[in-house]
């Protein structure tokens, strides 16, 4: 008799774009220690990402497993569309995951993602230009004031800008904002979720002070209308631009195209308000999901398990793997993480901070990014933009 060999199960995997080459190398590790198991990887770009998904997830053929930014996770779990890993996640040892990464994942006390990647901003800097500057190369702005100062001598105009941040992409310039509006000690939503407060004198405070950076030319003009990663490109690795709100996963880029660059940069917590505030900045990461309309949800859970090995995360993510134990393993992209660089990263985790997980987020991103960018550009005051915002904010919360 023969023996029929075992039915192979066939499970789709979404990632971004980025992430294909690695995530093609552990789909095939898998398959050679599962063989009635084939994983299918499809790669995202960033553009329109979360639309893909969202309309993907609705579906009666979704992927099974999805990779998706930490911010997304919990909309989805609000909206059903993602499956509690509560039973699963007991064969994880949870307690080697950052609580922060945990957190992103977490909805009514129940899990519905595992994190694979962590990561949160720092100020970069450019000591040559701050030398250059009659700055002190070692000494970073801590608060708004320091930053102000700092600008104005760090910038020539038509040759170098002070800082370089991207409000061009929506959820890029979301980002930008939230670092002053926490650490003037605001916030975007109250703590019910229910009502807009980023236009509270704290709220406006912090755009007004951006709108000045921008209007006062102590930034490129094109800040509206670039990502942060094209400004990055543009301005902060070509030493155009002395400071950037930047993430670990720079390093590599810097140590390949600028190397003179790389040997000095100072990386630092990201300045606040004043001495008494306290600083956030948003957290940054990825967690992987199970699509609730998935039929293979036992093959996606093993391999998910699989990804979730403190090796196959570190070889994967492009910053921190989201287990401690993970900072021992080598990584798919080069990042060394005994590197003083990487170290000075990893000293930030503990400032991450979630923006609200609420199914109506991309319409509260969409409403605020253009609030920001009509501040900036002077179509309207900051107090104006972001009122017009809240209000239109306040009736997509009432659904």
């Amino acid at each position: 008799y023969f023996t029929r060999p075992p039915a192979v199960t066939k499970i789709t995997w979404w990632v971004g774009s980025w992430s294909e080459e690695a995530a093609k190398e552990l789909a095939s590790r898998f398959e050679k220690e599962n063989p009635n198991i084939k994983v299918e990887v499809v790669g995202l770009p960033w553009a329109g990402m979360f639309d893909k998904i969202l309309s993907a997830l609705q579906t009666e053929s979704p992927p099974d497993v999805v990779d998706v930014a930490v911010a997304w996770n919990q909309p989805l779990a609000a909206l059903g569309l993602v499956v509690n890993l509560d039973p699963y996640a007991k064969e994880l040892d949870l307690t080697d995951f950052y609580k922060a990464a945990l957190d992103t994942a977490t909805y009514k006390g129940s899990l519905y993602g595992i994190p694979f990647r962590i990561e949160v901003g720092a100020l970069m800097w450019n000591k040559k230009l701050f030398k250059e500057a009659g700055l002190d190369p070692e000494k970073p702005p801590t608060t708004w004031d320091e930053l102000y100062e700092y600008a104005k001598k760090l910038t020539i105009p038509g040759r170098t800008y002070a800082v370089s941040y991207g409000f061009g992409e929506k959820m890029h310039a979301v980002y930008e904002f939230v670092i002053f509006l926490w650490g003037n000690g605001g916030d975007i939503l109250d703590s019910e979720y229910k009502k807009a407060v980023f236009n509270s004198p704290e709220g406006i405070e912090a755009l007004s002070f951006l709108t000045k950076l921008y209007q006062e030319g102590l930034m490129p003009k094109e800040a509206v209308s670039l990502t942060r990663d094209d400004m990055f490109d543009s301005y902060f690795l070509t030493e155009k631009s002395a400071m950037h709100h930047a993430g670990l996963y720079h390093l590599p880029k810097i140590k390949e195209k600028n190397p003179e660059l790389y040997k000095n940069i100072g990386i630092a917590p990201i300045y606040k308000q004043s001495k008494g505030h306290v600083q956030y900045v948003q957290i940054g990461g990825w967690n992987r999901v199970i699509a609730k309309n998935s039929k293979n949800q036992d093959a996606a859970w093993k391999f998910i398990k699989f990804l979730s090995m403190p090796e196959n995360q570190a070889f994967y993510t492009h910053t921190f793997p989201a287990v401690k134990s993970g900072l021992k393993y080598k990584n798919f992209y080069g990042i060394d993480y005994s590197d003083p660089y990487v170290i000075a990263f990893s000293k930030v985790l503990d400032a991450g901070h979630l923006t609200p997980p609420i199914a109506q987020w991309s319409q509260v991103v969409e409403e605020l990014s253009n609030a920001i960018v009509n501040a900036l550009t002077g179509k309207k005051t900051p107090k104006q933009a972001l009122d017009d915002a809240a209000a239109r904010v306040n009736e997509i919360l009432k659904g």
